[in-house]
This record gives structure tokens, C-alpha cells and sequence, in this order.
């Protein structure tokens, strides 16, 4: 059933990721979602920021569980090339199937489709849970607002907010600190899960778990949950971060 899911979703993927490419540019775009490209003054192109955005998402999403195959079994992986990626990952996802983030891959796959479906049929209330408010004492639930012009926040900007507290709000740049907050008492265990990491610092799951890999994490096992050591996590992240700044 697992592997169904993860060949039907590529399949999907494929076929919308190519109407995306054909929906980059619109003669009658929707408002709010052009942005015009200019280059040496040539007339502006009317892009579909929107579509962008998704399909480079669909590759990067790819390029991270192909990472996680080549890891996993010592083969080579194509480069960021979409059809070549879905090939590769078509023909690994009885592998991919038995692996232990296979629900992992088959969740991220099921919010591409129905983004990209979003898309194309013109929607732009984006938003999906992320998990319990950091917030010593919150009960309330963080939901990430992605849709341009969609989010509660005073800017309309993308953020995270507490269902619960509005002051609970974290701005795209901030996003990455969720985790650095204190673990709010009843949680039972101070490590991050794969889908807290990739919530908290916007990255795909299959990075996760290739990053896990690399950097050799720490992690223990509750039944069949894995928690990665957050401390092991944290000079990772941090790392990454500074990486971009040091080069400049």
C-alpha cells in the first residue's frame, strides 16, 4: 500500500509539475500573484510567482529523498533534474517503501499534489499544521500561514501562529527559533522528531533524515517514533545558517 502511494504520487507529481511549467506565465494572471520579470529593459514578463515557488519546492523535495536513497544504498543520484529524480525515485520506492520515514515521503508527496492542484485551480488559502505552541503553558496549536494575503498576521506576511494566543507569532525569518525554546512540560523527551525539524527549519524530510545521516545525530527510539538529539540538531542548523554569511 505504502509503495502504491509513493508510485502514484510521483506519478502525479510529474504530470503537475509539467502544467505548472505551463502556467509560469499567463496572458490573464490572478491578481496578486504576478510578479514582472525585467532584464537589460526588455518589456516586463508576467510570472506566476505562485507556480515557481511550487515547482521549485516538487525538485528540492526530490533532490532531498534522492539524497536519502543515495545514502541509504551507495548509488549514484542524478542531478536536479525533475524527470530524471522521479525516475530515480520510481525505481527505488520499493526501498523507499520499507523505510523507516516512508509515511514521511508519502506525506510530503500528498501536500505537493495538493498544493500544485491549489495552484492551478487558482486557491491561495495555504496553510497546514505544524504542532503544539511552543509557548510555556499554551495549549494552543501552531498553524503555518503560507497563501499570499491569507495570513492573520499584522504585516499579511507568511507566519506562524498560535491558534490560541495571537502574540505567539513567528515571521518566516524566525521560523528556525521555534525549537529553541524550552520543551513545554507533558512532552516526555527533549528530542526533535524529523517532522519537527523540517517544520522548524522549512526544510524537506528527506533532508532531515540525509542531514541525520552526515552528521552522525544521536537519536533514540519511543516505539517507533525516532527523537534526534536536539543539542546535535541545533549545531547542525546553526552551521547551515552561518555557512551563507561567512562566504559573503
Amino acid at each position: 500500500m505504502t509503495r502504491r502511494r509513493i508510485t502514484k504520487n510521483l506519478v502525479a507529481l510529474g504530470e503537475l509539475y509539467n502544467e505548472l511549467t505551463h502556467s509560469l506565465t499567463s496572458a490573464r494572471p490572478s491578481r496578486g500573484v504576478v510578479e514582472r520579470v525585467r532584464e537589460r529593459g526588455a518589456p516586463g514578463i508576467p510570472l506566476n510567482s505562485r507556480a515557481v515557488d511550487v515547482r521549485d519546492r516538487i525538485r528540492g523535495v526530490l533532490a532531498s529523498w534522492a539524497a536519502v536513497v543515495r545514502e541509504g544504498r551507495g548509488v549514484q543520484a542524478p542531478t536536479r533534474n525533475t524527470v530524471a529524480l522521479l525516475a530515480f525515485l520510481s525505481h527505488h520506492s520499493g526501498w523507499l517503501a520499507g523505510h523507516e520515514a516512508a509515511e514521511d515521503l508519502v506525506a510530503e508527496t500528498d501536500e505537493l499534489v495538493k498544493s500544485a492542484w491549489g495552484v492551478l485551480s487558482g486557491r491561495t488559502d495555504r496553510h497546514m499544521v505544524i504542532g503544539p505552541c511552543v509557548r510555556p503553558g499554551c495549549r494552543g496549536t501552531l498553524v503555518a500561514h503560507l497563501g499570499s494575503g491569507t495570513s492573520p498576521s499584522p504585516s499579511g506576511r507568511a507566519a506562524i501562529t498560535c491558534t490560541v494566543e495571537r502574540g505567539h507569532t513567528w515571521t518566516p525569518e524566525l521560523w528556525h527559533t521555534l525549537h529553541e525554546a524550552p520543551p513545554r512540560a507533558g512532552r516526555g523527551t527533549t528530542g526533535l522528531t524529523a517532522q519537527d525539524i523540517a517544520a522548524g527549519w522549512r526544510i524537506a524530510s528527506g533532508t532531515v533524515y540525509w542531514l541525520a545521516n552526515t552528521h552522525r545525530w544521536r537519536r533514540r527510539k519511543n516505539g517507533r517514533q525516532v527523537y534526534y538529539d536536539r543539542d546535535d540538531v541545533l549545531a547542525t542548523m546553526r552551521a547551515r545558517t552561518a555557512a551563507p554569511q561567512e562566504a559573503r
